[in-house]
């Protein structure tokens, strides 16, 4: 009755039911483009405050500190999680960017010496290496693919660097998607690995 009223007041026309298909069809396509529009500024703001490509130097107020004692800065806007005493021991992560399109991704592993991961010792693709001015292990892969928007195969970088510190043997494994080339302020985020809970003296890998 009150929307019969306001027609009658503003002198709107009556519609027919053929006309308030027609009304609908135009109307609601519209909104969805208003709410589409609102829901993609919003990504597309947040997205921008995700540092994947690493421009920025490492930040000491982003570090990440996990409860066995290793830390390590993380990248602006990248979540974080935590795993402990599960199957790979204990797990630093850090995520960029993760969506259906594009992934970012630091793993930092620690393990017991005697679970140091079989398929290091059977694997010559790793190559030996100075980190933090003691011995390493490092396998790096770059799968070139297609960097357009619709990429169906995009390029990938993996690489895996592993070593031991006191008891303990540390992974750091990292992934990134749409790249070809290494970011190259990543050796300064992996550099900022600390771990603070060595007693012992450092044992060199073999």
């Amino acid at each position: 009755m009150k929307l019969l009223y306001i027609m009658k007041l503003f002198k709107i026309p009556k519609t027919t039911f053929i006309e308030k298909i027609v009304i609908t069809l135009f109307t609601v396509p519209f909104l969805y483009l208003i709410v589409f529009s609102i829901n993609f500024g919003y990504n597309e703001s947040k997205k921008n405050r995700v540092d994947w490509k690493l421009n920025s130097l490492p930040d000491e107020s982003n570090r990440i500190y996990h409860p066995c004692g290793m830390s390590i800065i993380s990248p602006s806007g990248w979540t974080h999680s935590f795993s402990a005493n599960n199957k790979e021991g204990n797990g630093l992560y850090l995520r960029g960017d993760m969506n259906r399109r594009r992934g970012c991704v630091i793993k930092i592993l620690e393990y017991n010496v005697q679970n140091y991961p079989d398929k290091i010792k059977n694997d010559h693709t790793f190559k030996p290496i100075i980190f933090q001015n003691l011995p390493a292990l490092e396998k790096l892969e770059i799968e070139k693919g297609d960097n357009g928007i619709l990429a169906e195969v995009p390029s990938t970088i993996m690489g895996e660097r592993y070593f031991i510190r006191g008891n303990h043997c540390y992974g750091i494994v990292y992934y990134f998607q749409f790249w070809d080339t290494v970011p190259v302020n990543l050796s300064l985020y992996l550099d900022s690995l600390r771990i603070d809970n060595i007693n012992q003296e450092d044992v060199n890998m073999q």
